[in-house]
């Protein structure tokens, strides 16, 4: 029997279900995503059904070719990441394209087969997936919607615990800041120097102080990162960034604790006037 496909539908079928995948993908992951490189993946991924009429889908639809498609759809989507921020995109690429497949098949045989699917092995898993993963966009969704609302706060009072010492301060928040960690794709924010010369957190300003003339880290600076960073005044291309203990801002009249992040000590003044002591990225909130 003779097979026809019908490859300009299912080329734009695979499109606009990968322009979802990825959608959905970058609002788990909290990452952003540019319209080129969002539609250049989408494409490259619907390119693969171009195999079918030479019989070369084989590859494709096996487990690992559909892990190293699904990495390299994420690669042009996202850009380059280190191993395990590829794996949480990867798993959460995956997560989603099973979620979605579910949610069609469930549609397709209520609807147009009209089968009883509550004996259904696909039904259940699908729904017990569903309330989870609802539950995860919801979260996400308050959170963007936190974000938004202080959008136009452009300083707020921070808390930063740095190994066993506790800062106060005002800080910027800063939604241009886009500086991340290479190995844990943590984002970076910056605090003065001069903010841990004040009471019992001396000890530590005068080993990171150390630590940024000789480069060797002292007793009291543990689980240090070298940070690369592209700046005029930096001469080096090297930050110094520490992983806080937690990392709390007050908004909307409570304290949040914020998502992982290093931060970086400037030992000059950050802000001319003095108005805030601290560079926040508005990510991580």
């Amino acid at each position: 029997m003779r097979v026809t496909y019908h490859l300009d539908l299912i080329f734009l079928l695979n499109v606009l279900v990968n322009v979802c995948l990825l959608k959905l993908t970058a609002l788990v992951l909290r990452r952003r995503i540019t319209q080129m490189r969002l539609w250049v993946s989408s494409l490259y991924g619907a390119a693969t059904v171009l195999l079918w009429p030479l019989g070369l889908e084989a590859p494709i639809e096996s487990f690992i070719g559909q892990v190293i498609l699904a990495c390299t759809l994420i690669w042009i989507a996202f850009g380059w990441m280190s191993i395990w921020p590829l794996v949480q995109a990867a798993l959460a690429f995956t997560g989603t394209s099973y979620m979605m497949a579910g949610l069609v098949y469930v549609i397709h045989q209520t609807v147009f087969l009209r089968h009883d699917l509550f004996n259904d092995t696909v039904t259940l898993l699908t729904i017990a997936g569903a309330v989870p993963f609802s539950f995860l966009i919801f979260k996400l969704y308050h959170t963007f919607a936190v974000q938004r609302e202080i959008t136009f706060q452009t300083t707020v009072p921070c808390k930063v615990k740095i190994q066993g010492y506790e800062l106060s301060f005002t800080t910027l928040l800063d939604t241009g800041n886009q500086l991340r960690e290479p190995l844990s794709g943590y984002p970076v924010m910056f605090v003065e120097l001069e903010q841990l010369k004040h009471g019992d957190a001396k000890p530590l300003a005068d080993a990171i102080e150390d630590w940024m003339t000789s480069g060797l880290p002292g007793e009291l600076v543990r689980h240090p990162r070298l940070i690369p960073y592209r700046g005029v005044s930096d001469s080096d291309g090297q930050l110094y960034g520490l992983k806080p203990d937690y990392v709390s801002i007050f908004t909307r009249n409570k304290w949040r604790e914020t998502e992982p992040v290093y931060v970086v000590f400037e030992e000059r003044q950050i802000s001319g006037t003095n108005e805030y002591h601290g560079i926040c990225p508005s990510s991580i909130i």
